[in-house]
């Protein structure tokens, strides 16, 4: 990878040989490389020699079963390379590779930029979730004080555990 300007390396659900190669390859930090997929519960960050291991969360709401669903993404950050790692689809990745693809010139050189994209367009997505809980909460409250509410405690629970979701990612 030392020849190389930049390198960014996406992987869905990898094997250990896959991240035993990755670890070969990268010259990463075996904690770093071989980390489990799991879905964390706090986003954190790791400094290892020549790279950082960032763990995010991808939050989505699903409408259907009206719950918050949480998949973590591991991504690794070295001077020329970034490596992301989960076990589910990620559109935003997605989305980036596939603007990437209509590029004939590279216009940024340091793998931050796409981490830092990745994080900003996953907390941008948060923001319409709160609205909507807010909304829910607004209406929840008018039915209340307009008598047709009934005490439904089940609405109530539901908005109150996405909201924890919510505060917790």
């Amino acid at each position: 990878p030392a020849e190389c300007k930049l390198v960014w390396v996406d992987v869905k659900d990898p094997s250990l040989e896959e991240r035993k190669y990755l670890r070969d390859f990268f010259d990463l930090h075996p904690l770093a490389a071989e980390a489990p997929l799991e879905t964390e519960t706090v986003p954190r960050v790791t400094e290892f020699n020549g790279h950082i291991l960032a763990i995010w969360n991808m939050l989505r709401d699903v409408r259907e079963t009206e719950k918050l669903e949480v998949t973590s993404l591991y991504m690794i950050l070295g001077d020329n390379f970034l490596i992301s790692a989960h076990v589910e689809d990620i559109r935003e990745i997605d989305t980036m590779f596939k603007k990437l693809r209509g590029e004939t010139e590279a216009r940024h050189d340091h793998p931050a930029f796409f981490l830092y994209t990745i994080m900003n367009i996953s907390t941008e997505e948060w923001f319409p979730m709160v609205e909507g809980l807010k909304d829910d909460i607004d209406t929840f409250m008018e039915e209340m004080l307009e008598g047709g509410a009934k005490g439904d405690v089940s609405t109530v629970m539901g908005v109150k555990h996405k909201n924890m979701a919510v505060r917790r990612t």
